[in-house]
């Protein structure tokens, strides 16, 4: 039986959309949804387990200061370890009035403590600069200057410039124990003023 031209013409194309359609299908250009790769339930749980551990590493990278006094958001904040005054300054936002000139803003910052910024006017017994004691009296040996070190038992001007010294060389002390690797400073000399320092 002979076939019109028509007929033909009907055939050829299906068989180009045949072979059309097996061409897509090996190139992986046409998959049905039974191809489609799904992630398996532990899979999931390993991603979800990297993703909180990247999380926490950002977190243990932290440092928390709370800033108060003549600044336009006061409150605790955030900052990169190693971050100085003048980046909790920026964040935080400083008034109009607040006395910038009494403030060292090139000071490393130190988890945990808090940086009062006085206000212009203000006494200084009024609003003590950020170096000195807390209200137990305990000096901060992070942020004493030479004079407030020499408040301590045992404590000359020689050793006293000698933990600026340290500090400087070194950054931030992050336990009191810490002093004792300052030069002149022993065990005993430590165990005379431990109840007198910190480091917040």
């Amino acid at each position: 039986m002979s076939l019109t031209k028509r007929e033909v013409f009907i055939l050829a194309a299906l068989a180009v959309l045949l072979l059309l359609g097996a061409f897509l299908r090996s190139g992986g250009l046409w998959r049905s949804q039974d191809e489609i790769p799904v992630a398996s339930e532990g899979e999931k749980e390993n991603a979800d387990a990297i993703e909180d551990a990247d999380a926490d590493e950002d977190e243990n990278n932290l440092l928390y200061v709370d800033v108060a006094g003549a600044v336009k958001n006061p409150g605790v904040i955030s900052l990169p370890e190693e971050s100085r005054v003048y980046r909790a300054l920026d964040k935080v936002g400083l008034k109009d009035d607040a006395d910038v000139e009494r403030i060292n803003r090139a000071r490393p910052l130190v988890d945990g403590e808090k940086l009062l910024i006085p206000y212009e006017g203000e006494n200084e017994s009024e609003a003590p600069e950020n170096t000195v004691s807390l209200e137990n009296g305990e000096i901060n040996i992070n942020r004493a200057d030479l004079r407030d070190l020499t408040e301590l038992s045992g404590i000359g001007e020689v050793r006293a410039q000698s933990i600026l010294d340290y500090r400087e060389e070194h950054g931030p002390f992050q336990d009191i124990s810490e002093i004792q690797e300052v030069s002149g400073i022993g065990t005993a000399t430590f165990e005379n003023i431990r109840d007198d320092i910190t480091v917040y």
